[in-house]
C-alpha cells in the first residue's frame, strides 16, 4: 500500500501541468465561442427589424399586458398551448424589464443566447472526454467545430429556443454519462443528487419543446447501458436503475403544474402542446412539401439578389422570409376557417389531424413522398426556407455533412462508446421525417453531429490521432487497478462487467 500512495502522488504532480492546460484552453473555447457570437449579433443586428418575435413575442406579450398565456391561432383569439412555456416566459422576461416588443428586449435575450450558446461547445468537448478519454484531440476539435459552426452561431440572432435546446440536449446526454461512473463521493448521495439533476432536466426540456423529450429519452438508455472505458469505476446496475427511477419520477412531476392549467383550461388532458395534429396537418397536407411552408418565386429571386455584408444579408433573409407563405394561410378555405373558429384549439388541431389522416389512409404513396422529401431535408437543404438557398451555406453544410460521414466511417471503432449521439440524432430526425421538417428542428442536435466532422477532419489531416495515446484517464485506471490489486480485488471488473 505505501508504494501505491508514493505512485499517486507522484501522478498528482504529473497531473497537476495537463490539469491547468486543460483550464485554460476551456477558457479559451468559451471565450472564442461567445466573442464569435456576439459579433454576429451585433453585426447582423436583426433585433433592429420588426416582427422579429414568432409566436413566442406574442404570448409573451399578451402575458405581460395581463391577457394570460394566449394567442389568435387560427383566426381564433384565446388561451393556447400551442407553445411549451419556458421560452415566451423568459421573452416576457425581457418585456417587463425592457418594455414590449422593442430592440433593447431583443438585443437583451440575443446576448443572454450568446452567452448560453458558448457553454455548448465545453459541454461537447466534455462528452467526448468521458466516451473517449484516450483521444483528447477529438474532444478539443469537437469543441472548437461547434462554438465556430455557422448554423449554431447564427441562430443566437433568432428568438427561438434554438440555443436553449443545443444546451439541453447536451446537457442531458452528459448527466445521462456521469451516471454511468461513480465519483470520489458516497455512492448513494452522489448518484441520486446526478439522477435529480437529470431529471430536472428533463422536465425543463419538455417544457421548452416536449419533441426534445426523445434527446431525454436516449439520456435515460445511456445511464442504463452505456459503459465507461474504466470498468473498475462503472456505476453498478442496481444504483443505476434507481437513479432512472429518480430522473423520471422528477422529470414527470416538473410539468405537472403546466399539464394541470392545461386541463383547467381546456378540459383535457394535453402533453405539453396541444398543435401535434395542427403540425401533422401542414406536413402532411395535398399541397404540403413536407413543412410548414410553401415556397414562392419571389423569396428566391430576394435570395438570389442578395449583396453585402451580415446586416444586409439579414435583412434580405427577413424580406425573404415574409415572402414565403405558410400553408394554412395558402389552402384553408373561408368556410374552413369559419368551422374552425366554433372550436377549442385542441378541437381545431384534432379536426385537422382527422382531415389529414382520412387524405393519407386513400394516398398512402403521398405520405411515403413526403416522408422521403423529409428526410432529405433534415439531413441536407430545408427546400421551402429561403436560407438554404444561400450558395454559401449550401457548399459549408454539404462539407459538414461529408466530413460527417468520414467520421462515422473512419470512426467505426468507436460506435460502441459514442453510440448516444447517433442515437439522439436519429431519434430527432425520425420523428420529424414522419410528421414535419424545418432547418431549426435540426438544429438542437447540430452539435452532435459536430463530433463525428471532427473525427472526419482528423482522419482527413491526422489519422494517427485517432490511435490515442496513454493520457490522464487512463493513468488514472491504473492506479485503481494497482490499488485494487494491493486490496485483493482483481476479479470486481470483470463480476460488474459481468
Amino acid at each position: 500500500m505505501p508504494g501505491v500512495l508514493v505512485r499517486s502522488s507522484n501522478l498528482s504532480e504529473e497531473l497537476a501541468g495537463p490539469a491547468r492546460s486543460r483550464f485554460i484552453g476551456l477558457c479559451a473555447l468559451f471565450l472564442g465561442a461567445a466573442i464569435v457570437r456576439v459579433a454576429v449579433v451585433q453585426t447582423a443586428r436583426s433585433y433592429l427589424l420588426p416582427n422579429v418575435w414568432y409566436e413566442y413575442g406574442q404570448i409573451a406579450a399578451n402575458l405581460v399586458t395581463g391577457r394570460g398565456f394566449s394567442i389568435e391561432f387560427l383566426g381564433m383569439f384565446g388561451p393556447t398551448a400551442s407553445q411549451a412555456p419556458v421560452y415566451p416566459s423568459l421573452v416576457a422576461i425581457a418585456y417587463l424589464a425592457l418594455g414590449v416588443q422593442n430592440a433593447a428586449a431583443a438585443l437583451w435575450l440575443q446576448l443572454i443566447q450568446a452567452v448560453l450558446g458558448a457553454w455548448l461547445p465545453l459541454l461537447v468537448a466534455a462528452i467526448c472526454w468521458r466516451m473517449v478519454p484516450e483521444r483528447p484531440v477529438i474532444g478539443w476539435l469537437a469543441g472548437w467545430t461547434t462554438a465556430l459552426h455557422p448554423t449554431l452561431v447564427y441562430a443566437v440572432t433568432h428568438l427561438q429556443p434554438i440555443t436553449l435546446l443545443s444546451l439541453e440536449a447536451a446537457l442531458l446526454i452528459h448527466s445521462g454519462l456521469s451516471l454511468t461512473e461513480l465519483g470520489p463521493q458516497p455512492v448513494a448521495r452522489t448518484v441520486a443528487l446526478k439522477a435529480v439533476f437529470l431529471g430536472l432536466l428533463g422536465g425543463l426540456t419538455l417544457l421548452t419543446d416536449p419533441i426534445l423529450g426523445l434527446v431525454f429519452f436516449v439520456a435515460i438508455l445511456t445511464a442504463l447501458c452505456w459503459r465507461p472505458p474504466q470498468c473498475n469505476r462503472a456505476t453498478p446496475l442496481g444504483v443505476r436503475l434507481r437513479a432512472i427511477v429518480i430522473a423520471a419520477s422528477v422529470a414527470v412531476l416538473l410539468p405537472l403544474p403546466w399539464l394541470v392549467r392545461n386541463y383547467a383550461v381546456f378540459g383535457r388532458f394535453i402533453p405539453i402542446k396541444s398543435t401535434f395534429g395542427y403540425a401533422f396537418w401542414q406536413g402532411n397536407h395535398p399541397r404540403s412539401w413536407g413543412t410548414d411552408k410553401i415556397p414562392r418565386a419571389e423569396a428566391d429571386d430576394l435570395v438570389a439578389m442578395a449583396r453585402g455584408g451580415l446586416r444586409e444579408l439579414t435583412e434580405t433573409l427577413w424580406k425573404a422570409r415574409h415572402e414565403t407563405r405558410y400553408i394554412d394561410d395558402m389552402v384553408l378555405t373561408p368556410s374552413e376557417r369559419q368551422r374552425l373558429a366554433t372550436l377549442s384549439e385542441p378541437e381545431r388541431c384534432q379536426f385537422l389531424l382527422h382531415a389529414v389522416l382520412d387524405y393519407i389512409r386513400h394516398h398512402p404513396d403521398h405520405y411515403v413522398r413526403l416522408c422521403l422529401q423529409r428526410l432529405r431535408y433534415f439531413l441536407l437543404f430545408d427546400e421551402t426556407n429561403p436560407r438554404t438557398r444561400l450558395p454559401a451555406y449550401r457548399a459549408y453544410h454539404a462539407l459538414f455533412v461529408a466530413l460527417s460521414l468520414l467520421g462515422l466511417w473512419r470512426g467505426r471503432q468507436l460506435w460502441r462508446r459514442l453510440w448516444p449521439l447517433p442515437a439522439a440524432y436519429a431519434a430527432v430526425c425520425l420523428f420529424h421525417t414522419l410528421t414535419i421538417v424545418s432547418i431549426r428542428f435540426r438544429l438542437p442536435v447540430e452539435a452532435f453531429q459536430a463530433v463525428y466532422a471532427a473525427i472526419g477532419i482528423i482522419a482527413l489531416l491526422r489519422p494517427a490521432w485517432l490511435t490515442g495515446s496513454r493520457t490522464a484517464p487512463q493513468a488514472l485506471a491504473a492506479v485503481d487497478d494497482a490499488v485494487l490489486t494491493e486490496e485483493g480485488d482483481q476479479d470486481s471488473c470483470s463480476k460488474r462487467a459481468a
